[in-house]
């Protein structure tokens, strides 16, 4: 598949026509309100670990199960404000200094 961030909308079917036992044709049922499920597909894996010293990260390929260098991780305020963005390094490893996390 290809990375991305999907959306599933699932709506119950009913049969055209419910008296025939031939007809197996499927229309969606618009009467009800969808299923809707957001899918997000990554080869990145992301383990986070907090301690005295702030956020540790450790990002690493699903795939292939090796470090990740170079990904970009963003610390977000709770209205959304990028507060601090950090590169992970050649051992798949990022950190948010304690301080960034107090507010």
């Amino acid at each position: 598949p290809v990375p991305g961030l999907y959306v599933v909308v699932a709506y119950p079917a009913e049969r055209e026509d419910p008296a025939s036992t031939t007809n197996l044709k499927y229309k969606p049922s618009l009467s009800v309100d969808p299923a809707i499920q957001w899918l997000v597909v990554t080869d990145t894996g992301l383990t986070a670990y907090e301690s005295e010293d702030g956020l540790y990260f450790a990002v690493r390929s699903y795939n292939s199960g090796k470090p990740l260098s170079g990904i970009k991780l963003r610390l977000l305020s709770r209205d959304n404000t990028i507060i601090s963005e950090v590169l992970s390094d050649g051992s798949g490893h990022a950190q948010f200094a304690k301080a960034l996390l107090l507010g």
